[in-house]
């Protein structure tokens, strides 16, 4: 079945990553993302965030979270908290990227939301549509 996706996704207001008081070195960076989907075609049962923390040179640290999606929809926010990689730290973060992708059951075959490149990830003309999200981290 190829029907258009109406609204693929929309990651409105990235809170901004923050630093969870209490721990020493290895602080954790939390991103909610605020999700919008609906219409999203049947081959796809999970939505995945990957967000990635970046320093002035060299990565940070990654993380990814999923949900299912009901009947090819979902509205919620989606956690992903982010801690930094083996001899780094969150001092070193500078930015922050958020990504979105569409999974097949039990979050395999993902899809970036990004890569229209199939009937069924196509969004239809004049939806609103933000797959990723990214910032400064001050």
């Amino acid at each position: 079945m190829n029907r258009p996706i109406h609204r693929i996704l929309c990651l409105h207001a990235l809170v901004v990553a923050f630093l969870i008081p209490g721990q020493a070195q290895a602080q954790a960076f939390l991103f909610n993302v605020p999700l919008d989907l609906k219409d999203i075609h049947p081959t796809y049962t999970v939505v995945k965030v990957t967000c990635r923390v970046d320093g002035q040179d060299a990565p940070v640290g990654e993380s990814s979270n999923q949900v299912n999606l009901v009947a090819g929809a979902f509205h919620g926010t989606l956690s992903v908290p982010v801690e930094p990689g083996r001899g780094k730290s969150a001092l070193d973060a500078r930015s922050y990227t958020c990504e979105a992708s569409y999974c097949m059951p039990g979050g395999v075959n993902c899809t970036s939301a990004i890569r229209q490149s199939t009937p069924a990830t196509m969004v239809q003309p004049g939806a609103p549509f933000t797959p990723s999200v990214s910032g400064l981290i001050q």
